[in-house]
Order: structure tokens, then C-alpha cells, then sequence
């Protein structure tokens, strides 16, 4: 059974614009918690997903952002029941590689089936701890 240590959620019309705040959303609640190392990925993760619903389900978003066990969880939810799908892209594309971004830097990513019409995408990443090379510790 998890223990969520904490969880933060905000939402936003569905224009460009947003994808910014979401961003400053994410890192700061990461640093507000002392999870400074995790801010870089979680934070390209969240700009990708926001990018996304914006982009491909033309609804406002919801960002959550939450720590149990471990783990910091993010999801974007939108009001689009059409599950993400990794596109084909040529290296020259300027576009086509979110999923293969956020399945590279989250430990893991998925999709939930769309609840009262809102498909909730996540990713969660592994919370530093102390011993781990190289990432500051992290309580």
C-alpha cells in the first residue's frame, strides 16, 4: 500500500502559453520538497506531456505531481479519451519525439484508461537517496 507524502495538482486552459507555467510548476514544488535533482527531467517530462494534451487533445490540462514510496509521480490529464502513440520521425523532424523522451528520462511512464472522459498520462522517477553516485542526497 502506498503513503503519498505529498501532492500538488493545477490546471490550465489548453494554449501554448501554459506549457511554460506548467513547467515552473513542477520545479518548484521539486525544489520546495529538496528535489533539486530531479527538477531537469521531471520538468522536460511535464513540458512534453503538457505539449501533448495542448497539441493533440486541444483541451485544457491538469498537472499533478506527488511522492510516495520513493517515487515522485507526474501526471497530465486531459479530456481527450485518444491514448498517445509514439510517431515515426525522421532525424530532420522538428517534431515526433516526445514519448521516446519521456520513456528515456522517467523510470517509467504510462497511460491510464480514460475516467469520466479524462485520459491521465505519468511518468514517475526514482527519488535520490543517500549512497546514490553522483545526485545530492535527498531525505
Amino acid at each position: 500500500m502506498s503513503h503519498t507524502q505529498w501532492h500538488h495538482h493545477h490546471e490550465w486552459p489548453g494554449e501554448p502559453r501554459h506549457v511554460h507555467d506548467a513547467r515552473q510548476f513542477v520545479a518548484s514544488n521539486l525544489v520546495c520538497h529538496g528535489l533539486d535533482a530531479l527538477v531537469h527531467d521531471a520538468v522536460l517530462v511535464a513540458s512534453e506531456l503538457a505539449t501533448n494534451a495542448i497539441v493533440h487533445a486541444r483541451t485544457s490540462f491538469g498537472v499533478s505531481l506527488s511522492r510516495a514510496d520513493g517515487h515522485v509521480l507526474l501526471q497530465v490529464t486531459d479530456a481527450s479519451s485518444i491514448p498517445p502513440r509514439r510517431a515515426g520521425s525522421h532525424p530532420l523532424d522538428t517534431s515526433g519525439r516526445g514519448l521516446s523522451i519521456v520513456e528515456t528520462v522517467s523510470q517509467t511512464w504510462g497511460v491510464d484508461d480514460p475516467t469520466n472522459g479524462l485520459k491521465n498520462v505519468w511518468a514517475s522517477f526514482l527519488v535520490p537517496q543517500l549512497g546514490d553516485p553522483g545526485l545530492p542526497l535527498q531525505t
